[in-house]
């Protein structure tokens, strides 16, 4: 009598952990789909945030270009300009005074023809 109860014992706790694991295991594979599909979900908005900026980037590269060739122009333009003012000071023989934007710095120059001469003397 004792070994059929230890026998039934026996089978009704393998009955429970069969019943345990396969219990589980559907917990298991149901966390594992809801992962699957959250993770799935990420990478799609991560795939388009990337397409989105790198979109953005090259508009801002390109935008860069268009900038830099003004840049090139407006510091071109300005050289000439400085170029033909110093001509042009040279050739009144006035005083005039040099500002460096974005600094404090300035000098006046007081800048004479010399008679007879094609030099110029700076003070």
């Amino acid at each position: 009598m004792c070994v059929c109860v230890c026998r039934k014992n026996s089978q009704r706790t393998i009955d429970e952990l069969r019943a345990n694991v396969s219990d589980l295991e559907t917990r298991l594979r149901n966390e594992t789909n809801r992962l699957k599909t959250r993770y799935e979900t990420e990478h799609h908005e991560m795939e388009m945030q990337i397409d989105v900026l790198g979109r953005n980037n090259a508009e801002l590269n390109k935008n860069n270009k268009g900038l830099l060739a003004k840049l090139k122009v407006c510091t071109s333009n300005t050289r000439r300009s400085a170029r033909q003012i110093g001509y042009l000071v040279q050739q009144m023989s006035c005083t005039i005074v040099v500002i460096v934007p974005g600094t404090s710095y300035s000098r006046p120059y007081t800048v004479k023809k010399r008679p007879h001469s094609h030099e110029f003397s700076t003070f």
